[in-house]
Protein backbone atom coordinates (compact mmCIF):
# COMPACT_ATOMS: atom_id res chain seq x y z
CA UNK A 1 0.00 0.00 0.00
CA UNK A 2 2.67 2.44 0.66
CA UNK A 3 4.42 2.26 -2.31
CA UNK A 4 1.21 2.94 -4.28
CA UNK A 5 0.80 6.08 -2.36
CA UNK A 6 4.41 7.11 -2.64
CA UNK A 7 3.58 6.74 -6.78
CA UNK A 8 0.48 8.44 -6.38
CA UNK A 9 1.86 11.12 -4.42
CA UNK A 10 5.43 11.69 -6.97
CA UNK A 11 2.63 11.50 -9.60
CA UNK A 12 0.40 14.05 -8.23
CA UNK A 13 3.41 16.52 -7.56
CA UNK A 14 4.51 16.00 -11.22
CA UNK A 15 1.48 17.14 -12.58
CA UNK A 16 0.87 20.04 -10.56
CA UNK A 17 4.99 21.24 -11.76
CA UNK A 18 3.85 20.89 -15.57
CA UNK A 19 0.67 22.41 -15.22
CA UNK A 20 2.09 25.62 -13.08
CA UNK A 21 4.68 26.98 -15.91
CA UNK A 22 6.11 30.51 -15.42
CA UNK A 23 7.41 32.31 -18.54
CA UNK A 24 10.78 34.04 -17.80
CA UNK A 25 12.72 36.08 -19.88
CA UNK A 26 16.52 37.16 -20.61
CA UNK A 27 18.62 39.04 -22.91
CA UNK A 28 21.17 36.80 -24.54
CA UNK A 29 24.85 38.67 -23.10
CA UNK A 30 26.27 35.56 -22.86
CA UNK A 31 29.22 33.58 -20.65
CA UNK A 32 28.96 33.85 -17.51
CA UNK A 33 25.96 35.74 -17.40
CA UNK A 34 24.07 33.04 -19.93
CA UNK A 35 25.68 30.13 -21.71
CA UNK A 36 23.63 29.07 -24.96
CA UNK A 37 24.14 25.97 -26.76
CA UNK A 38 22.72 25.65 -30.26
CA UNK A 39 20.38 28.99 -29.44
CA UNK A 40 18.79 26.98 -25.88
CA UNK A 41 20.14 29.10 -22.48
CA UNK A 42 21.49 25.97 -20.81
CA UNK A 43 23.61 27.44 -17.80
CA UNK A 44 24.76 30.72 -16.75
CA UNK A 45 24.56 32.65 -13.31
CA UNK A 46 21.25 34.18 -14.84
CA UNK A 47 19.88 30.56 -15.96
CA UNK A 48 21.14 29.21 -12.65
CA UNK A 49 19.04 32.45 -10.95
CA UNK A 50 16.09 32.06 -12.74
CA UNK A 51 15.52 28.59 -12.24
CA UNK A 52 16.42 28.18 -8.60
CA UNK A 53 13.85 30.59 -8.25
CA UNK A 54 11.23 28.95 -10.36
CA UNK A 55 12.44 26.02 -8.83
CA UNK A 56 11.76 27.23 -4.63
CA UNK A 57 8.13 28.44 -6.26
CA UNK A 58 6.88 24.78 -6.90
CA UNK A 59 6.94 26.25 -10.80
CA UNK A 60 8.55 25.26 -14.38
CA UNK A 61 10.39 27.91 -15.50
CA UNK A 62 9.91 28.43 -19.54
CA UNK A 63 12.72 30.22 -20.47
CA UNK A 64 12.24 33.10 -23.69
CA UNK A 65 15.27 35.68 -25.29
CA UNK A 66 13.92 38.81 -25.38
CA UNK A 67 15.34 41.89 -27.38
CA UNK A 68 16.66 44.50 -25.08
CA UNK A 69 14.22 47.30 -25.42
CA UNK A 70 11.40 44.85 -25.34
CA UNK A 71 11.60 44.00 -22.01
CA UNK A 72 9.59 45.87 -20.38
CA UNK A 73 6.93 45.97 -22.84
CA UNK A 74 6.94 41.89 -22.48
CA UNK A 75 7.00 42.56 -18.77
CA UNK A 76 4.25 45.38 -18.74
CA UNK A 77 2.05 42.89 -21.07
CA UNK A 78 2.28 39.73 -19.20
CA UNK A 79 3.98 38.11 -22.08
CA UNK A 80 7.17 37.19 -19.14
CA UNK A 81 6.47 37.04 -15.56
CA UNK A 82 9.94 37.79 -14.40
CA UNK A 83 13.64 39.01 -15.98
CA UNK A 84 16.38 38.62 -13.27
CA UNK A 85 19.28 40.57 -13.44
CA UNK A 86 18.07 43.87 -13.91
CA UNK A 87 18.11 47.30 -12.75
CA UNK A 88 15.26 49.91 -12.51
CA UNK A 89 17.89 52.68 -13.50
CA UNK A 90 17.85 50.30 -16.93
CA UNK A 91 14.10 49.91 -17.37
CA UNK A 92 12.32 52.38 -19.75
CA UNK A 93 9.20 52.43 -17.46
CA UNK A 94 10.50 51.01 -13.98
CA UNK A 95 7.25 52.61 -12.09
CA UNK A 96 5.27 49.40 -14.73
CA UNK A 97 7.09 46.94 -13.08
CA UNK A 98 7.44 45.22 -9.70
CA UNK A 99 10.64 44.95 -8.28
CA UNK A 100 12.18 42.27 -6.52
CA UNK A 101 14.75 42.57 -3.40
CA UNK A 102 18.57 43.00 -4.50
CA UNK A 103 20.21 39.41 -5.37
CA UNK A 104 23.45 40.90 -5.98
CA UNK A 105 25.67 42.96 -6.31
CA UNK A 106 27.94 43.83 -9.76
CA UNK A 107 31.47 45.73 -9.48
CA UNK A 108 32.65 47.29 -12.94
CA UNK A 109 36.34 46.88 -11.85
CA UNK A 110 39.75 48.15 -13.69
CA UNK A 111 41.11 45.25 -15.29
CA UNK A 112 44.63 45.83 -16.05
CA UNK A 113 47.96 43.91 -16.43
CA UNK A 114 50.16 42.23 -13.87
CA UNK A 115 53.08 44.22 -14.71
CA UNK A 116 51.01 47.62 -14.16
CA UNK A 117 50.83 49.12 -10.60
CA UNK A 118 47.47 49.00 -8.92
CA UNK A 119 45.44 51.60 -9.70
CA UNK A 120 43.10 53.55 -6.92
CA UNK A 121 41.72 56.63 -8.16
CA UNK A 122 40.43 57.93 -11.49
CA UNK A 123 42.89 60.51 -11.40
CA UNK A 124 45.35 57.48 -12.42
CA UNK A 125 43.77 57.67 -15.36
CA UNK A 126 44.94 61.07 -17.25
CA UNK A 127 46.16 60.34 -20.70
CA UNK A 128 45.75 56.62 -20.33
CA UNK A 129 43.56 55.05 -23.31
CA UNK A 130 41.06 52.82 -21.71
CA UNK A 131 38.81 50.09 -23.20
CA UNK A 132 35.20 50.23 -23.10
CA UNK A 133 31.81 48.20 -23.82
CA UNK A 134 30.31 49.86 -26.80
CA UNK A 135 26.61 51.62 -25.89
CA UNK A 136 27.78 51.30 -22.10
CA UNK A 137 27.20 54.02 -19.22
CA UNK A 138 29.92 54.10 -16.86
CA UNK A 139 30.33 56.51 -13.58
CA UNK A 140 29.99 60.25 -13.67
CA UNK A 141 33.68 60.64 -13.07
CA UNK A 142 35.23 58.46 -15.81
CA UNK A 143 32.22 59.75 -18.45
CA UNK A 144 33.67 62.78 -17.56
CA UNK A 145 36.98 62.26 -18.10
CA UNK A 146 36.38 60.85 -21.62
CA UNK A 147 34.54 64.18 -22.37
CA UNK A 148 37.14 66.80 -20.97
CA UNK A 149 39.74 64.63 -23.39
CA UNK A 150 41.62 63.79 -19.88
CA UNK A 151 41.29 59.79 -20.60
CA UNK A 152 40.31 58.65 -24.16
CA UNK A 153 38.68 54.99 -25.15
CA UNK A 154 38.25 52.79 -27.77
CA UNK A 155 34.56 50.88 -27.79
CA UNK A 156 34.58 47.05 -28.86
CA UNK A 157 31.13 45.13 -28.68
CA UNK A 158 32.17 42.13 -27.65
CA UNK A 159 34.01 41.58 -24.29
CA UNK A 160 36.89 39.24 -25.71
CA UNK A 161 37.83 42.03 -28.02
CA UNK A 162 38.56 44.53 -25.02
CA UNK A 163 40.92 41.51 -23.37
CA UNK A 164 42.66 41.32 -26.46
CA UNK A 165 43.37 44.76 -26.68
CA UNK A 166 44.91 45.05 -22.95
CA UNK A 167 47.06 41.84 -23.29
CA UNK A 168 48.03 43.26 -26.46
CA UNK A 169 49.26 46.55 -24.70
CA UNK A 170 46.83 48.46 -26.97
CA UNK A 171 45.40 49.79 -24.24
CA UNK A 172 46.35 50.84 -20.26
CA UNK A 173 43.01 48.82 -18.89
CA UNK A 174 39.91 48.12 -19.59
CA UNK A 175 36.85 48.19 -17.50
CA UNK A 176 34.32 45.06 -17.00
CA UNK A 177 32.71 43.40 -14.27
CA UNK A 178 34.36 40.84 -11.95
CA UNK A 179 31.85 38.06 -12.76
CA UNK A 180 33.15 38.22 -16.28
CA UNK A 181 36.90 38.52 -14.90
CA UNK A 182 36.88 35.44 -13.27
CA UNK A 183 35.01 33.58 -15.74
CA UNK A 184 37.96 34.23 -18.10
CA UNK A 185 40.91 33.65 -15.22
CA UNK A 186 38.78 29.85 -15.49
CA UNK A 187 39.22 29.65 -19.11
CA UNK A 188 42.33 30.99 -19.69
CA UNK A 189 41.14 34.22 -21.31
CA UNK A 190 42.39 36.62 -18.67
CA UNK A 191 46.23 35.36 -18.52
CA UNK A 192 48.43 38.14 -17.25
CA UNK A 193 45.77 40.30 -16.08
CA UNK A 194 44.26 41.40 -12.81
CA UNK A 195 41.52 43.25 -11.09
CA UNK A 196 42.89 46.58 -9.78
CA UNK A 197 41.69 48.04 -6.46
CA UNK A 198 39.56 50.63 -8.29
CA UNK A 199 36.22 50.10 -8.78
CA UNK A 200 33.83 52.34 -11.88
CA UNK A 201 30.43 51.60 -10.73
CA UNK A 202 28.35 49.50 -8.68
CA UNK A 203 24.74 47.99 -9.66
CA UNK A 204 22.84 46.23 -7.60
CA UNK A 205 21.02 43.12 -9.31
CA UNK A 206 16.90 42.93 -8.92
CA UNK A 207 14.82 40.19 -10.74
CA UNK A 208 11.60 42.56 -12.54
CA UNK A 209 8.51 41.05 -12.31
CA UNK A 210 4.87 41.80 -14.35
CA UNK A 211 1.91 43.08 -12.53
CA UNK A 212 -0.53 40.41 -14.68
CA UNK A 213 -1.42 37.22 -12.55
CA UNK A 214 0.12 38.63 -9.45
CA UNK A 215 -0.45 35.38 -7.85
CA UNK A 216 2.52 33.99 -9.67
CA UNK A 217 4.41 37.46 -9.06
CA UNK A 218 4.12 36.84 -5.04
CA UNK A 219 4.92 33.49 -5.46
CA UNK A 220 8.25 34.11 -7.50
CA UNK A 221 8.80 37.22 -4.89
CA UNK A 222 7.92 35.05 -2.05
CA UNK A 223 10.98 32.19 -3.38
CA UNK A 224 12.91 35.44 -3.86
CA UNK A 225 13.26 36.26 -0.40
CA UNK A 226 13.79 32.67 0.95
CA UNK A 227 16.38 31.88 -0.83
CA UNK A 228 17.77 35.75 0.50
CA UNK A 229 17.52 34.56 3.80
CA UNK A 230 18.75 30.94 3.48
CA UNK A 231 21.84 32.36 1.31
CA UNK A 232 20.69 30.37 -1.91
CA UNK A 233 21.89 32.67 -4.18
CA UNK A 234 25.40 33.33 -3.16
CA UNK A 235 25.65 28.82 -3.47
CA UNK A 236 24.44 29.71 -6.48
CA UNK A 237 26.62 31.89 -7.82
CA UNK A 238 30.17 30.79 -5.64
CA UNK A 239 31.36 28.98 -8.78
CA UNK A 240 31.03 31.85 -11.19
CA UNK A 241 33.58 33.75 -8.46
CA UNK A 242 36.05 31.45 -8.43
CA UNK A 243 40.10 32.46 -9.73
CA UNK A 244 40.71 28.99 -11.09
Amino acid sequence: MKPFIFCALLLINFAYANSNPVNIGYVLHGPPFHIAEKGKLIGGIVYDVSMGIAKKAGLIAMLTELPTKRTDEMLIKGSIQMLCFHNPKWSYTPEKLIWGPEILKRKEFFIISNQTSDLKSHDELKNKLIGTHLGYHYSQLLTKLFKEGIASRVNKLKTTSLYKLLQMQRVYAIVDNEYSFYYRTQTGDAKGLKLSSLVDKEYSLHCALSKHNISLTNLLLEATHAMIEDGAFVGLTHKYTQKE
